[in-house]
């Protein structure tokens, strides 16, 4: 049987070549009050070598005053696929967790204050792939949130979809979830479910696209605390992504949630 960080590596990079994959980004930073901050282009490469335990990293960035920059890394199994996640060299702090190939999440394993915190969480979506990089600052407040819209293999031609903010209804739908020692739940169903608003020290944000965003407003240890980013599918299908952090600042697990409304 496969263990978990084998599983973690082969779930996230099984499906790489050496002729590799390129994802087409439009990024764009958002302020809390979903004003925009900036946005630029990256192309992002992924191939491996031929037995899948070298997986080479490029970024392609094109920014808005038209300068552009390359930054390239080589993730090594042996080196980077730990017991708690797959440590990218370009974020040593960070680990990368795969639920399935198409949901994983690349987060802090533990905040602290006084120091930088933030996460970036993925939905694929044949070939798309929406992503949201949430950042929290020194001074333990959130700060801004970054949209990554992907296509495979050309830039998006496809203008974001509207702003949704209907989460009203009943929904039904399916959870599972990877915890901190990168075990993987078993499929479970929700029923009757009301997508309900978080208690005040949470603030909600819609972004296009139909993303919705809840985060406390800001972090303090000895208060459990979840980053929650949310995607309407479509009008009726709601995919989201929950990292939830104890009292003490430790990564504890995440959950994939899909609802479909009645």
């Amino acid at each position: 049987m496969m263990n978990a960080p084998e599983r973690n590596w082969s779930t996230l990079f099984g499906d790489h070549t050496p002729e590799g994959v390129s994802w087409y980004g439009i990024w764009t930073s958002y302020a809390l009050n979903q004003e925009v901050i900036n946005s630029l282009k990256c192309v992002r490469n992924f191939r491996s070598n031929a037995d899948q335990t070298i997986i080479y990293h490029t970024n392609s960035y094109e920014y808005a005053d038209g300068s552009k920059e390359e930054k390239t890394w080589q993730i090594d199994k042996q080196i980077c696929n730990q017991d708690d996640g797959i440590l990218h060299p370009g974020l040593p702090t960070m680990r990368t967790l795969a639920i399935t190939p198409e949901i994983y999440a690349v987060l802090v394993r533990n905040f602290e204050p006084g120091k930088r915190f933030g996460m970036e969480l993925f939905f694929r979506n044949e070939e798309w792939r929406t992503s949201v990089v949430v950042m929290c600052g020194e001074n333990s407040d959130i700060e801004r949130f970054t949209q990554i819209r992907e296509y495979l293999g050309s830039f998006p031609v496809k203008p974001p979809d509207p702003v949704v903010k209907d989460i009203d209804g009943q929904w039904i739908g399916e959870k599972q979830y990877i915890n901190a020692d990168l075990s993987v739940s078993n499929v479970e169903s929700i029923e009757n479910l009301t997508l309900a608003s978080l208690e005040d020290s949470y603030q909600a944000v819609f972004l296009p696209d139909g993303i919705v965003i809840n985060t406390p407003k800001s972090l303090q240890i000895g208060q459990e605390f979840s980053i929650i980013v949310g995607k309407f599918v479509s009008a009726n299908k709601f995919k989201r992504l929950t990292a939830k952090y104890d009292k003490l600042g430790n990564f504890q697990r995440l959950t994939s949630e899909i609802f479909y409304r009645q």
